[in-house]
């Protein structure tokens, strides 16, 4: 899957967990913690609907480390 296409699919997930990110423009170097000001409901809701949207499995350790877009679009490519 091109990077874009995550991007894209990523951008729709937050619009439905969150609405803290509408003013930020959604990128690979966007941080989840200071440029998406995510608490840790958002970060799990954004997790599982990543799950659901990427038809994958995300482990509490792999989650811990996911800091920025870039890491979540890492991480999806590693698993399919």
């Amino acid at each position: 899957m091109q990077k874009m296409e995550i991007v894209e699919q990523l951008r729709s997930v937050f619009d439905r967990v969150t609405s803290n990110h509408t003013d930020v423009e959604i990128d690979e170097n966007t941080s989840l913690f200071d440029n998406l000001s995510l608490d840790s409901l958002d970060r799990v809701e954004i997790l599982f609907e990543i799950e659901q949207t990427f038809s994958i499995s995300i482990t509490d350790e792999e989650a811990k480390e996911l800091r920025t877009v870039s890491d979540i679009i890492e991480l999806i490519n590693s698993k399919k």
